[in-house]
């Protein structure tokens, strides 16, 4: 009966001695006793001691058994990309900080002082912050300073922002779009390659622009939609030319701008009106019309000429350019143009069928040509004719070299 009781005893006292095993440090090694890490660590109340976790009675003049410490990796400091778009997580992290803070646990939070709150894609700053958990929405009231997918800059003296949506809304903004220098991140240049052989071409940066609003709704996170506002793409802080719009529409998906109603405005004079102004929100090149031409001249009476603009591919382009003379009548033109590393060109005509004043139909033709074969071999043309030898002097051609009095025709190879 004894040994039987004290065999049981022996098995239970062994799952206990295993219990005050030491955890491993960060390379996987056991602690050791000299370590000033673990010697200026003690063991908590609650974790006990030695003999509480069950290690058996120590003998004297034996080195005392390695402590469990747990020890905790430093997380590193918080870096200034919390505004990069490129994070695709799904449920991001706020980040709130100010001189003073308080709220109410799943609630709102209260921010008073350098208030400043960031999350993936946006930064807001302002004396102010007041987030509400449940709507995840927060308001910033007084030197309202807002930083948007890196690229939109707002400044403001109240607004509404809904964190989770992208979505809200700002008083009297002032905003801009700013330089690519100038961004907490930067994305990795976008290329392509061209139709033709040829190399990629990088994309131009991001296109600068600012203006004032009454009130910016921000629709969405890649849209906004301004009200009464006006906008220019000068940097300097009085643009001498601006866009004066009542609905201001822009799309950075599609990089394209909207102004319905606009008018252009040159040293605080209107001189161009649209209903419906589009623009590009990059150095994008964008199909559309380009600046009229207007004149008048005794051989062509009155003379308007309205160019519209054609972006074929990034390395061709057309522009066909309808023009009125009140004493000749209604002349086309075209002009193309095409460029590659090793060939450029442009290939133009005009046709002005039954001129008024003579009866007859009456062209002009261009042609210039440059082009590398091979290393030291190149071939370039210059072709240029008409349908008359008085063409240049009568009509004063829009796509031509002006004041010509001969046109050349030469093909070289060399």
């Amino acid at each position: 009966m004894i040994p039987a009781l004290l065999l049981a005893m022996a098995l239970l006292w062994l799952p206990l001695t295993g219990m005050a095993s030491p955890v491993l440090d960060d390379a996987g090694n056991t602690p050791s006793p000299s370590d000033p890490e673990v010697n200026d660590r003690k063991p908590s109340s609650a974790a006990g001691s030695a003999k509480d976790q069950g290690a058996g009675p120590q003998k004297n003049g034996d080195p005392e058994p390695p402590v469990s410490v747990i020890k905790l990796k430093t997380a590193p400091i918080l870096e200034d990309n919390a505004t990069n778009p490129a994070q695709g997580d799904q449920n991001p992290a706020s980040f709130l900080r100010a001189d003073k803070l308080s709220g109410q646990k799943d609630q709102f939070m209260d921010a008073q002082g350098h208030a400043e709150l960031r999350r993936q894609g946006v930064v807001i700053e302002a004396d102010h912050l007041h987030y509400d958990q449940p709507t995840d929405t927060v308001e910033a009231t007084g030197n309202v300073r807002m930083i948007r997918n890196n690229t939109l800059l707002l400044e403001s003296p109240h607004g509404f922002y809904q964190l989770g949506g992208q979505i809200g809304v700002m008083d009297s903004p002032h905003f801009s779009y700013r330089d690519p220098s100038t961004l907490l991140w930067k994305p990795p240049p976008a290329s392509y390659v061209v139709p033709l052989p040829g190399s990629p071409i990088q994309r131009p940066p991001i296109w600068f622009m600012q203006g004032i609003s009454r009130e910016m709704d921000l629709t969405a996170g890649d849209k906004e939609t301004l009200l009464n506002a006006t906008f220019s793409t000068c940097k300097a802080s009085t643009p001498d030319w601006f866009i004066r719009t009542p609905k201001l529409d822009l799309d950075h998906t599609l990089q394209e701008g909207d102004a319905h109603d606009g008018t252009l405005n040159f040293q605080g004079k209107p001189i161009l009106y649209s209903p419906d102004l589009t623009f590009p929100l990059d150095n994008q090149r964008r199909s559309g019309l380009l600046s009229p031409i207007i004149g008048s001249s005794s051989t062509t009476g009155q003379d308007i000429a309205v160019p519209y603009y054609l972006n074929l591919a990034p390395n061709i382009d057309d522009t066909v350019t309808p023009r009125f003379m009140s004493t000749r009548g209604l002349q086309l033109g075209n002009e193309v143009r095409y460029l590659d590393p090793s060939v450029s060109g442009i290939l133009s005509a005009e046709y002005l069928p039954h001129d008024s004043q003579l009866g007859t139909d009456r062209w002009f033709a261009s042609w210039t040509h440059n082009q590398v074969l091979a290393p030291g071999l190149t071939f370039n043309a210059n072709v240029q004719s008409a349908s008359d030898p008085n063409y240049m002097n009568d009509l004063n051609t829009l796509i031509g070299p002006q004041g010509l009095v001969y046109l050349p025709r030469s093909l070289n190879l060399s």
